[in-house]
């Protein structure tokens, strides 16, 4: 409070026509630039991302398959039954 008391006196006052002038200008250059964004396509203001490299499709240039060779077994030998006795 003290520092308003001495030194309160040395801002000017407030104009309110000045103030609204201003308020309304700032409001008018806003307008403005939104304006000229869309005109322009937005084009200055944001850039476009850039493009990503198109990915190859999974379906081109598959490489072969190598061939499976089938695992030779060795023959085993059959097992014998046990023969049902009769009594």
């Amino acid at each position: 409070m003290q520092c308003f008391e001495t030194q309160g006196s040395a801002f000017p006052a407030i104009d309110p026509d000045l103030a609204q002038l201003s308020a309304r200008t700032r409001v008018e250059l806003v307008q403005m630039k939104n304006l000229k964004a869309r005109t322009d396509g937005g084009l200055l203001s944001a850039p476009k991302a850039a493009k990503k490299s198109a990915k190859r499709s999974k379906t081109s240039k598959k490489k072969p398959r190598a061939k499976s060779t089938k695992k030779k077994t060795k023959p085993s030998k059959s097992k014998k039954r046990a023969s049902k006795r009769r009594r």
